[in-house]
């Protein structure tokens, strides 16, 4: 693993953008997502993140310095970052009603996610 991120952070330069999703292979530390983003933005990289459960709540815990440049979370993530029950966030939001999945996503804006760029 340590030699794939290197191959990527020697591959990077500024004003690339990077999307880092998936899980994370067993293994790994839950604070993988942290230290990539942390080193690509050293390298003037844009960087997206999706993931969710142990990755996501180690990004949200390192807010508002880790916070990526795009984030693509469906409502359980954003739930599990705000503490907020996502799969009532899905069903309100399939019934037509976006109030809490807006109320979220500007509880994650005031919690340090907002683009770097």
């Amino acid at each position: 693993m340590q030699q794939l991120e290197q191959l990527l952070l020697d591959c990077v330069t500024a004003g690339d953008s990077v999307m880092l999703s998936g899980s994370l292979a067993p293994g790994l530390p839950v604070d993988e997502y942290v230290r990539l983003v942390e080193a690509l933005r050293t390298r003037g990289a844009r960087v997206g993140v999706d993931t969710s459960d142990a990755p996501l709540a180690a990004l949200a815990a390192a807010l508002p310095q880790t916070a990526p440049d795009f984030l693509k979370p469906n409502a359980e993530e954003l739930g599990q970052i705000v503490g907020a029950d996502g799969i009532a966030l899905e069903q309100e939001a399939g019934e037509g009603n976006l109030d809490g999945v807006r109320a979220a996503a500007l509880d994650l804006h005031r919690q340090g996610w907002v683009p770097c760029w």
